[in-house]
């Protein structure tokens, strides 16, 4: 009757506080998980609003006019952009937001924006400005985690 009296398993106390050594280290490595999903998505909304503002300038070489919204871009011939871009901090899946005639630069062009919401998911409209020498700019609040860009520089002040 020996077999009885041996230990083949883990008893519960081991087992707990194996479960609870576990559970300490997810507290820990969750915070950064999201940290690095809010990164991924700055980089995602960053690399596409440069894309969108480089299939603008494309489209502009081959219609000789900025487009009065993304729309234009999706349906030019020849083809610029195949899809609708979705803002990623945008609740709703939206595109971003684009703005045609903003305001006019120097030479008298049309200036254009397009933004995307960034991580609070707010939009603060940035303004145009002078830079006194004739030079147009966007300005954008620094206190803004908006991700914009422009057929002209933008400055965060």
């Amino acid at each position: 009757m020996n077999f009885l009296k041996s230990r083949a398993g883990f008893s519960l106390l081991e087992l707990l506080i194996v479960m609870a050594v576990m559970a300490v280290i997810a507290a820990i490595a969750l915070p950064s998980f999201r940290g690095m999903r809010n990164e991924a998505s700055v980089t995602k909304a960053e690399q596409e609003v440069e894309t969108l503002k480089t299939a603008v300038e494309s489209y502009y070489r081959h219609h000789n006019a900025i487009p009065r919204n993304l729309n234009y871009l999706y349906t030019a011939s020849p083809t610029i952009v195949k899809k609708a871009l979705e803002d990623p901090f945008h609740t709703y899946g939206k595109t971003y937001k684009y703005v045609y005639n903003f305001g006019k630069d120097g030479t008298g062009q049309p200036i254009y924006i397009i933004v995307s919401r960034g991580p609070d998911g707010t939009y603060v409209a940035p303004t145009v400005k002078n830079n006194g020498t004739n030079q147009a700019y966007i300005s954008v609040k620094k206190t803004s985690d908006d991700i914009v860009a422009s057929n002209v520089p933008v400055v965060r002040e």
